[in-house]
């Protein structure tokens, strides 16, 4: 076979190989973008539920803090009624401890300014606080009080009756006569009982101690 054409054969078969090779080539380029654009398009179907799911979530996400602000905000009046309402039942137990304090007052008080009138009768015989207090059965600050609600409870009736004094019309000399001879009989009867007072000393010494 000439030289000539025999390279040619050789350049004829270099060729179709090249063909083939760059055939294969390109059949594999075009299978690479085909997958690639398979990809990419498994991607963006991918993305798209993604994308809605991270929205329902954020949504989700929103109301529950939108409820739990409501929550909150209900909580927080709830409390305030609350607080308003135990400042209104501590302020109206306190009315109505002050009411019954005024009562037990008024009831005990008389009660009280009698025993004091039987705290002054032993203190009047010489009678040292301390002793009465024992003889009592109270502590001396309650002798002291006792004593103390019975002298308030004179003034008080004696500015009573001075005021309704001031009050009544005078009386003719022979109305208010009686008066006077009730009033003379009451002298008489205190100038009666002077004497038979023992002394100042005498009656500290009788009851174990001078008079506090």
């Amino acid at each position: 076979m000439p030289q000539d054409e025999e390279r040619s054969i050789r350049r004829r078969r270099r060729s179709s190989a090249e063909v083939a090779r760059l055939k294969a080539l390109r059949q594999a380029h075009a299978e690479k973008l085909e997958r690639a654009r398979r990809d990419e398009q498994r991607v963006d179907d991918a993305l798209a539920p993604f994308a809605e799911a991270a929205e329902a979530i954020a949504a989700a996400q929103r109301r529950h803090e939108d409820r739990c602000a409501r929550i909150t905000a209900r909580l927080e009046r709830d409390l305030a009624d609350l607080d308003r309402a135990r400042e209104k039942a501590i302020e109206e137990a306190a009315v109505e401890r002050r009411a019954l304090k005024t009562a037990l007052d008024d009831e005990t008080g008389k009660f009280r300014a009698v025993m004091g009138e039987s705290v002054k009768t032993i203190r009047e015989v010489g009678t040292g606080m301390p002793e009465t207090a024992a003889l009592l059965g109270v502590s001396v600050g309650e002798a002291r009080r006792l004593a103390a609600a019975a002298k308030r409870l004179d003034r008080e009736a004696s500015s009573t009756w001075s005021s309704a004094d001031d009050g009544v019309p005078e009386t003719p000399l022979a109305e208010s006569a009686p008066v006077l001879g009730r009033g003379a009989e009451a002298a008489t009867g205190a100038e009666q009982q002077e004497p038979d007072a023992a002394p100042e000393g005498e009656r500290e010494k009788k009851w174990g101690g001078a008079s506090a």
